[in-house]
């Protein structure tokens, strides 16, 4: 005799075991979704990533042309760097965007929004022993990321003038 199907007691113990472990699976679905969805929204990620980029940028840059070291105690709120190829590229607050616009020799320029939700950005250039820009950026009242891009790679030699005391955070990014 074929048996099919299962017995009520089978059916009793597997239930339960399917209904648990399916359970356990959309718990922790829903946990990592809570997770992503808050980092999303803090900034923190954003700002990190944003910081990274410009640092990058300002490491590989030809020159800085904006701020300048004429007035470091000033935290500019722009700023604009020739690139090794010799196009320009403005970094500015525009709204509640960080926008980053690269400005070609002789074809026009291409816009692109590299954060939002940016309340306020700044960028303060410090010479000395050792140059740096100071970039301050604001998402939210409880994001501040401030970071320093070395400038010792600049290729245009004016890296050798300014102050060595470097501003604090509060007044970075006030």
């Amino acid at each position: 005799m074929s048996r099919r199907g299962f017995t009520l007691v089978e059916s009793v113990v597997a239930l339960p075991s399917a209904l648990l472990i399916v359970g356990i699976i959309v718990a922790t679905l829903g946990g990592i979704t809570k997770m992503i969805a808050r980092t999303a929204t803090d900034g923190r990620l954003e700002g990190l990533i944003v910081s990274e980029r410009l640092r990058r940028e300002i490491w590989e840059a030809r020159q800085i042309i904006y701020p300048t070291l004429e007035n470091p105690e000033f935290a500019a709120p722009c700023l604009l760097i020739r690139t090794l190829e010799g196009d320009l590229v403005l970094y500015s607050l525009q709204g509640r965007q960080l926008v980053r616009e690269k400005l070609f020799a002789n074809e026009g320029s291409v816009r692109t929004v590299i954060a939002a939700g940016v309340d306020r950005f700044k960028v303060r250039r410090l010479g000395g022993r050792r140059p740096v820009l100071r970039l301050g950026m604001v998402f939210g009242q409880s994001v501040a990321i401030v970071s320093a891009a070395p400038l010792s790679g600049l290729r245009d030699g004016t890296c050798d003038q300014g102050s060595d005391a470097p501003p604090s955070d509060e007044e970075e990014l006030g």
